[in-house]
């Protein structure tokens, strides 16, 4: 599964990400592969606490990532994870629903302004602690395509008549063999 993880710029919540900052983010997310289901949400001072998730939210792992413009691209294998199948199985039928958020502690500076808006500025990156699985992403975070280790070109309608095609298939040689 292809993978948009952060989008540089304006994020939906206000936060500034500077491209240039993109590779010391990727740098952390090579050394911290596993993605989960939802940010684990803690109260104030005890951030410390995400780094231990519990194995039943684990739902992916990030097999390769680069900066590409200005994105962070993943490509993923989802878990075999029965309390997660589910998710692969939405990202194939509603790509846009499936989103991805980067779980980060930061350097901020408040007041920021760029581009006509004033928000907070991601000065540097701290501590990655996952990427998640969302439902609403603010940093452009998205599924891009479920069919990469197939071929990265195919677009969803491709997918969908092979999948068409596969399934009429199976269907032909079910009928000749009771036949």
């Amino acid at each position: 599964v292809d993978l948009t993880l952060l989008k540089a710029g304006w994020s939906r919540n206000g936060n500034y990400h500077k491209q240039e900052n993109l590779g010391q983010l990727l740098e952390m997310i090579k050394a911290r592969p596993k993605m989960y289901l939802d940010h684990k949400i803690l109260p104030e001072g005890q951030h410390h606490l995400k780094l231990s998730r519990s194995a039943i939210e684990w739902t992916a792992t990030i097999e390769e990532a680069r900066v590409e413009g200005d994105s962070i691209k993943a490509l993923v294998a989802f878990t075999d994870n029965p309390n997660t199948v589910w998710l692969y199985e939405e990202a194939k039928k509603h790509p846009e629903q499936v989103q991805i958020s980067v779980d980060v502690m930061a350097e901020v500076q408040n007041d920021f302004e760029a581009e006509g808006k004033v928000g907070i500025l991601i000065k540097k990156y701290l501590f990655y602690f996952s990427g998640d699985f969302v439902s609403y992403a603010s940093a452009g975070g998205k599924v891009e395509n479920v069919a990469a280790g197939l071929n990265n070109d195919l677009t969803w309608e491709q997918v969908g008549i092979i999948g068409e095609a596969i399934r009429s298939l199976d269907q032909i040689i079910n009928k000749e063999q009771k036949e």
